[in-house]
């Protein structure tokens, strides 16, 4: 069922109550009205805004002599792109290993006391970044990254699991940049700045929009996924990527593939948990 109303705040379709931005239900009826982070970038004030920034993308291209390039680019996100989700290897092990498990943003492994804070000033500088964008439901948001080529950023985790798009697509929304950086940019307590946003449907849009100034005649796929994101390796606020946010759970059936971060330095115990894993992932993708 769907709902009527703007997408940040409606009337539920199925007994005509109100419902607030951050409300996946109905607070009447228990309705779903939507992922509240799906709606916002799905608002059509996004969506017209992205779509300008799209179209002068286009223009630029056009501009450069870099139109076909342009077009080839825009089919092969549409038709290659997916969320990974960096891990590190002994928490991907579990995962895999427990059909039970389910996958625990920072905040969550913290309070369950499977991980250490990283202190204070990190913590509440998350809590406040995550706050501006996602109000209430912060907690309730997985992070991962937009990639072409199963690839992950390795400044996240030992393990870049790549995600079945059929179990996120829904509920997964982008930003163009990391979350820190954006908020760093935008004054968000006046309010979140539209057309930086995407869907699973509009997700290309957005990447063309970033990284256009990238494209240049000739190019073909492997340019592009050099370029899709960017990583040293070992600074996170040196990473510039386009930032998933899946709402709600994950767990082992949502993961199609994994590979270990490629030229990471890992541990006897790292390379035990990842073999466990991926074994075992393996095997369930067999009865699948």
């Amino acid at each position: 069922m769907t709902s009527k109303g703007s997408p940040n705040t409606g009337i539920c379709c199925n007994c005509e109550s109100k419902y607030s931005e951050n409300d996946e239900t109905c607070p009447a009826c228990s309705n779903h009205v939507g992922f509240p982070n799906v709606r916002f970038s799905d608002s059509s004030e996004n969506v017209n805004a992205l779509i300008e920034r799209f179209l002068l993308a286009r223009k630029s291209a056009k501009s450069r002599g870099c139109y076909k390039e342009f077009q080839e680019f825009r089919k092969h996100i549409k038709k290659k792109s997916g969320v990974v989700i960096s891990m590190p290897a002994g928490i991907f092990r579990d995962l895999i290993k427990t059909p039970n498990k389910i996958y625990r943003n920072y905040e969550q492994l913290v309070q369950a006391s499977e991980i250490s804070s990283r202190g204070a000033q990190f913590d509440n500088l998350r809590h406040a970044i995550s706050g501006c964008l996602f109000g209430s439901y912060n907690n309730k948001i997985a992070y991962g990254v937009l990639s072409l080529n199963k690839e992950g950023l390795p400044t996240y985790g030992d393990v870049f699991c790549l995600l079945r798009p059929v179990t996120i697509e829904k509920r997964t929304s982008f930003l163009e940049e990391n979350s820190y950086r954006f908020v760093e940019k935008h004054n968000i307590l006046s309010g979140r700045p539209v057309g930086n946003w995407a869907t699973w449907r509009t997700k290309h849009l957005l990447a063309l929009v970033k990284l256009e100034r990238f494209i240049e005649k000739g190019q073909k796929e492997t340019d592009w996924e050099n370029v899709f994101f960017l990583t040293n390796g070992k600074d996170r606020n040196l990473d510039d990527f386009i930032e998933a946010h899946i709402y709600g759970s994950i767990n082992y059936s949502s993961i199609e593939n994994a590979m270990p971060a490629p030229n990471k330095k890992l541990g006897r115990l790292e390379k035990l948990d990842i073999e466990a894993g991926m074994s075992r992932l393996e095997k369930l993708k067999e009865k699948r």
